[in-house]
Formats: structure tokens, sequence, C-alpha cells
């Protein structure tokens, strides 16, 4: 199986590929139109002790599960974490994967992972990966496929992948990666971050950063 190693430049530029086969990149349809839309809004979160903590605020799919998710739009799901004094990761904003998801086909708008301006905690010592999708570890996406609008996280803006992805395909718009305080330090991946394995990847990538 071939790895393929995204890097932050590439998906900060726009380029056109043939879309795989069942994809959908049709952009953000009414939500009329979808099966499905799911938007918790701001959850607010204190963490006081552990050095990480999963989201997926929307969707939780944990060890052992195996899902399909289609026609389904992800749209305002923010994780806002206040931090005093402890380093910290957040995996997950709208999805966290630590299972199988046979097909997931749905489009993610606006779904965040931030810092609360609140925080006693420097920017640095906080990273958020994934900021609508978190894959984790030996865990697996088979196909994933969509829009991926205004989605941001410190670490991979749509897409934080340490797991496997067979298929990847759809348009990538405004994703960033990227710190509620403006510093930049340790933030890649405006639209993917891979630090797995993705079989193929297809789609319209633009103006992420």
């Amino acid at each position: 199986m071939k790895k393929l190693h995204i890097l932050p430049m590439l998906l900060a530029t726009t380029f056109l590929t043939a879309p795989a086969l069942n994809s959908r990149a049709e952009g953000i349809k009414p939500e009329s139109e979808y099966d499905a839309v799911i938007s918790k809004g701001i959850v607010e979160s204190e963490i006081i002790s552990s050095n990480e903590t999963t989201g997926g605020i929307a969707l939780k799919v944990n060890e052992g599960e195996t899902k399909s998710i289609e026609n389904t739009l992800f749209k305002d799901n923010h994780i806002k974490v206040f931090i005093n004094n402890l380093y910290h990761t957040i995996l997950g904003g709208a999805v966290y994967n630590a299972g199988t998801i046979e097909n997931l086909i749905a489009d993610f708008l606006n779904n965040t992972i931030s810092l609360s301006e609140n925080s006693n905690i420097d920017d640095a010592a906080f990273s958020s990966c994934g900021g609508a999708i978190y894959n984790e570890y030996g865990d697996t996406i088979n196909n994933l496929s969509g829009t991926f609008e205004s989605n941001s996280a410190k670490r991979g803006g749509a897409i934080y992948n340490v797991g496997i992805v067979r298929t990847i395909s759809g348009t990538f718009k405004d994703n960033s990666a990227g710190s509620v305080k403006d510093n930049s330090a340790g933030s890649v991946g405006g639209a993917i971050f891979n630090g797995g394995t993705i079989t193929t990847l297809s789609g319209i990538f633009t103006s992420n950063s």
C-alpha cells in the first residue's frame, strides 16, 4: 500500500483531479436536502487534568464499532476549551474515529476547535487536531467524500489522519490551521494533516491556509 504524505504547502494551493467514484463535490446544499443536519453549537470545556482529550461532539466512533454516515451535514460544531497551566491536545472537532467508518459521505461547514481567550496558558502549549475529523492511530475510514469548508484547528484544519483512509474525494475550501491568539507556531495542514496512510486522494483545494 502506498503511503501518501500530504504537505501543508500543497494543500494551501488550488488544483483539480478527477473525482473518485461515489464521490460528491457539489458544495454545501440547502439543509432540507440532507437526511440529517448535526449542529451542536459551542461546547465549552474546562480542562483540569490529563494532557489529551477526544472531541467528536457530533459523532464519536469508539473502538470496535463500525458505522456508515451518508447525506449528512456537520455544521457549526465548536469546541472551545479553557485550560489553566496545563499542556493539552484536543483530538477531533465534529467527528472522532477510533473504530471503522465504512462510508462517510457528508459535508462539513464551520467546525472548529479553539482555545478560550481567557485561558491562562501560552498558546504554544495548546494543540488541536482535525477541526472536522480526527482519525485515530490504526483505525480506518474506507470512503470519505464531501465538501469541507471553513473548518479550523491548529493542525489539520479539516482532517487530521494518523490511521488509514482508503479514499478521500471532494472539495476543500477556506479551511485553516491556526490558533486563537494568532500564533502560527506548530500550525500545519490547512486542509489535511496526514501522519498515517491515504491510499487515494482527489478533489479541488482552494484557499486553505
